[in-house]
């Protein structure tokens, strides 16, 4: 017979033997599990748009793939791409990493990525809106779009009434409309020259205008050649848009590309241009019935030629899982995937079978459909992106800024950004 003294440790013993053989089983299967490291700005912690979409995708995913776990490392968009090129050289690269289209030849030719050649064989070649070549490198896959944006003109509804205004075709337009527009209030339209956040407003605009004027931006080595008259007649618009029409204050000298979208949301900015990612946000916040968007205008009325920008999909050079890595690559790439992603945060999809399902019937998904079919009929390859390409956004915020507050004159200073650049090219590559 059991005293109450031996009693109480034999059941002692037997929590010791049942926590231990539990711990062995838990060790055991928290083993089993594979981490994959995902760089990406995204917290899926987030209450936005993007962040309850990243969200969901990573329950699916873990439900799907229960031996795979991601581990999602937040990064500011500007810490991302010198952190993967430094990771590179550390050989401690993450599995998976969002970068921007126009950083995909310097991880190239840095060796920050690794090669997707051997996972992606099989797949079709020509399932995409945009074209499988746009991400491939030597005869070797370097990443995919995860989602498409193309640059658009937002306007407030409710301060156009205000004005009797039009929506604008031509940018004499715009700089009318603004002028009418703009009040001590307002901004009337609004544009960002600010060399923070990597200029990323200004090159973007810079692309899109590039485009519209059919102006080449680099040539094949990567040197500018945007001293021509596309560039000009873009600068001389950023100079007219301040004194000739009065559209916008010379604080736009300040402006980024976050104070843009919530001064649409806010309304104390009247029009300006965004890509189409923002749509949804501002949306939510301006109100659809005082929040729309048209095609970016051009310098005579005709349909603009788009330029199609997005954050890609690749992986770290030293990924330690590529397998895992590529498993949930791929995930994101599905047809079902890119649907979450247009129904959650108004995303492009990048899979041209996406748009088949009967959800882009609805009246929900109807702009998302009309913008689809506008990189359908307009888009255009995109240029060659040099390496470069964000230290020549600080060049022309310089230039463009010492326009607006010391009048420089537009043919002065776009010369003086294409000599600047020419030299910073030479110092970079020796």
């Amino acid at each position: 017979m059991f005293t109450r003294r031996q009693h109480i440790w034999g059941v002692i013993g037997v929590g010791i033997i049942l926590v231990m053989t539990l711990g062995v089983f838990t060790m055991a299967s928290s083993s089993d599990v594979t981490e994959v490291v995902f760089w990406d700005f995204i917290n899926p912690k987030d209450e936005t748009p993007r962040g309850i979409r990243l969200r969901k995708q990573l329950d699916i995913f873990h439900k799907r793939y229960p031996n795979i776990r991601v581990n999602v490392q937040v990064k500011s968009p500007s810490w991302i791409d010198p952190g993967l090129i430094a990771a590179a050289k550390a050989r401690s690269s993450p599995d998976v990493a969002r970068v921007y289209n126009y950083f995909l030849p310097m991880h190239v030719d840095a060796g920050s990525i690794a090669s997707l050649e051997k996972f992606t064989k099989d797949m079709d070649k020509n399932d995409w809106l945009v074209p499988w070549e746009a991400t491939v490198f030597d005869g070797k896959k370097m990443g995919f779009p995860q989602e498409h944006r193309v640059f658009l003109f937002y306007y407030r509804k409710d301060l156009l009434e205000k004005v009797g205004g039009e929506i604008p075709r031509t940018w004499e337009e715009v700089g009318e409309l603004g002028s009418k527009l703009n009040t001590p209030e307002v901004i009337g339209y609004a544009f960002g020259l600010s060399e923070k956040n990597m200029a990323y407003h200004l090159l973007e605009w810079f692309d899109a205008m590039m485009a519209i004027g059919r102006g080449d931006i680099f040539d094949e080595k990567g040197y500018g050649v945007f001293d021509n008259q596309a560039g000009l007649k873009f600068f001389q618009l950023i100079k007219d848009l301040v004194f000739k029409y009065r559209a916008a204050p010379s604080t736009v000298v300040g402006l980024k590309y976050d104070d843009i979208d919530y001064g649409l949301r806010a309304g104390t900015i009247a029009t300006g241009c965004l890509a189409t990612h923002r749509w949804k946000g501002i949306k939510q916040i301006a109100g659809e019935e005082n929040f729309g968007w048209a095609p970016i205008p051009t310098y005579d009325g005709s349909p603009a030629p788009l330029i199609i920008n997005g954050w890609h999909l690749v992986m770290g050079k030293h990924a330690k899982h590529p397998e895992e890595a590529w498993r949930f690559m791929e995930f994101l790439l599905t047809p079902e995937m890119q649907l979450l992603q247009a129904q959650q945060a108004a995303e492009l999809p990048v899979r041209a079978s996406t748009y088949q399902n009967a959800w882009f019937d609805t009246k929900e998904a109807k702009v998302m459909k009309e913008w689809a079919m506008m990189i359908e009929k307009y888009s255009i390859p995109a240029g060659y992106w040099t390496a470069e390409w964000f230290d020549l956004g600080q060049i022309l915020a310089k230039e463009t800024q010492t326009m607006i507050l010391k009048d420089k004159a537009p043919k002065d200073a776009l010369s003086d950004a294409q000599e600047d650049f020419k030299k910073l090219i030479k110092e970079k590559r020796g």
